[in-house]
């Protein structure tokens, strides 16, 4: 299924619905007998709505048990979901992880120039989460390591470790090189497991 999204849900709508995918809301997606798609996702906050819906050719016809009902985030999330499920059957990749990586290839095609954001690394903090494809069964994972920046700041010393991504998450107060985007990742890697 080759759906533009962009074509049948405005920029914020995609954008919450990529949240939404990111932070593992998504609880269900599944293909009905007539090329319907039925989903569930939760609103993040104990709730949960009931997605079904329609794509015929160019048409997206989404319906939503949420208070908007038609073509929502939630719509889009499913469908989100879905394009990434069928891309997981191609590349091997959990879901989260492909959501993860379109948003890295989205950012590394943005012709903007980088400005400092709160989630970069200030200037003091040497160490670097690292977060490498392996090879695992006949796809692929993703496994954390632990790297730290050379003495000149022009790249990573050879000597990197494994990470305990699992006690980073748990812990109430982070280590330094840990940025909240990482932790957002971490949790949608740990659910894609």
């Amino acid at each position: 299924m080759d759906i533009r999204l962009k074509d049948h849900f405005d920029a914020l709508t995609l954008q919450r619905a990529r949240d939404y995918v990111r932070r593992g809301l998504v609880a269900s997606v599944e293909p009905l007998l007539d090329g319907a798609i039925t989903g569930r996702v939760s609103n993040g906050r104990g709730k949960s709505y009931r997605q079904q819906i329609a794509v015929k050719g160019d048409l997206v016809r989404g319906v939503c048990s949420c208070p908007v009902g038609h073509n929502c985030k939630h719509v889009a999330a499913v469908l989100i979901s879905w394009g990434a499920r069928q891309d997981e059957h191609k590349g091997g990749l959990a879901g989260p992880v492909q959501g993860w990586l379109s948003q890295v290839k989205e950012s590394a095609a943005s012709e903007e120039p980088p400005q400092q954001r709160p989630d970069d690394y200030p200037d003091n903090v040497k160490d670097r989460l690292l977060y490498v494809l392996m090879p695992y069964g006949t796809g692929l994972r993703v496994d954390i390591f632990k790297g730290r920046i050379n003495a000149a700041g022009t790249a990573l010393n050879k000597a990197m470790r494994r990470y305990d991504a699992v006690h980073a998450m748990r812990s109430t107060a982070p280590a330094k090189f840990i940025r909240p985007v990482d932790l957002e990742l971490l949790s949608a890697l740990a659910q894609s497991r």
